[in-house]
């Protein structure tokens, strides 16, 4: 099973380029993991570069999930710009050797719980396709509705929030 999980954190696109500079691995891990998932997203280390800077202009981030310090999965996304305190998750993917293990559902959780309970962000939204809302269904039950998040579909699109906690009053 997954060692650990990870977050990436970038404020602006240049933070972004100077740690690619000291970190030559980061985008080499990214595109294995892309071309070993069986998704069907095409970037070589350059074009993954320019499209996560343009995504990074305000606020980004990359997860990835370790077995053995050897990264297995990852999701990136960013701050939305048109959103109120929106993330938008726009890559998400497990090495197929990987996959059906539960470990894509424990970073979806992962990053939902450090994202929504830190209250960087009120909701996540995403293009879903079926493995993504498959999970999306079992973290929030199949009406959408659980204990601790919603899901709000539209179309190919889905929205999670985390449910506010009642407060007593005395």
């Amino acid at each position: 099973m997954a060692d650990s999980i990870k977050e990436f954190k970038f404020n602006t696109k240049n933070e972004f380029h100077q740690f690619i500079i000291k970190h030559t691995d980061f985008l080499k891990d990214l595109v294995s993991i892309q071309n070993s998932s069986g998704i069907s997203y095409n970037f070589n280390r350059n074009s993954l570069y320019e499209f996560l800077k343009t995504d990074f202009k305000n606020n980004g981030s990359v997860f990835f999930i370790y077995e053995n310090k050897e990264p297995i999965g990852a999701i990136w996304g960013y701050r939305d710009p048109f959103g109120d305190k929106e993330f938008t998750l726009s890559f998400f993917a497990i090495k197929k050797e990987y996959q059906g293990k539960g470990l894509g559902k424990k970073l979806m959780k992962f990053v939902y719980d450090k994202l929504l309970k830190t209250k960087r962000y009120n909701k996540i939204g995403m293009i879903s396709e079926k493995g993504t809302r498959a999970i999306n269904e079992r973290l929030t039950g199949k009406k959408g509705n659980s204990s601790k998040y919603t899901l709000k579909k539209n179309g190919c699109r889905d929205e999670i929030t985390i449910k506010p906690k009642l407060r007593h009053i005395l």
